[in-house]
């Protein structure tokens, strides 16, 4: 199970997709995802059976490890379940890079409800821009994402994000159902 969380960051990154917008400053209220070397943010997953039964707990930690130049662009790499995911800040969200080398848009930011935009074979939309989400480290207001892989493998995830925090609550569902598979959630977090 933790693989197909695993898989769906792979399939975001193996995307192409070029942006043409200038990397932003990284203050805490220009970006969804603060990006500075050092930032880290504790989650516990919760993995759930198809009745709803919690078959596991776990907890792991996403780090900002360094910074790294690609083709003339700084990237913060991100240490996530021991994958190292490239992104990069922009005046119109967060963008991850992929396997070629192109950039993805993965997170509109500033967003208003209702955009929506596609990545080869994803669809995203904004749900919300002020949505509570409770996690243990407190209620937080949070952007609220939806990701749909439109190429088959279709494990609907709901993303939360609050802005100058960043990561809060991430959910992969069960194929076409509103079941979660997996929820991590905030526990901790520190922002340089």
């Amino acid at each position: 199970m933790k693989r197909i969380y695993l898989v769906l960051l792979i399939v975001f990154l193996s995307l192409s997709c070029k942006s043409t917008t200038e990397p932003i400053a990284d203050k805490p209220t220009d970006s969804i995802l603060p990006m500075k070397v050092g930032n880290y943010w504790v989650m516990q997953s919760t993995y759930y059976d198809t009745l709803g039964n919690i078959t596991s707990i776990l907890q792991d930690t996403i780090h900002v490890i360094r910074e790294q130049i690609v083709l003339g662009t700084r990237y913060s790499v991100v240490l996530d379940k021991q994958e190292e995911i490239y992104y990069v800040n922009r005046n119109d969200g967060l963008y991850a890079l992929s396997g070629n080398g192109q950039e993805v848009l993965i997170l509109k930011y500033p967003a208003s409800p209702g955009d929506s935009y596609f990545i080869p074979s994803v669809y995203i939309a904004v749900i919300s821009t002020d949505t509570l989400v409770s996690v243990p480290k407190g209620n937080l207001h949070c952007y609220h994402y939806f990701m749909w892989n439109t190429s088959g493998n279709c494990y609907p995830v709901d993303d939360y994000y609050s802005p100058g925090i960043g990561y809060v609550q991430i959910e992969v569902n069960y194929n076409y159902s509103s079941k979660v598979l997996v929820r991590r959630k905030l526990v901790d977090y520190f922002l340089k």
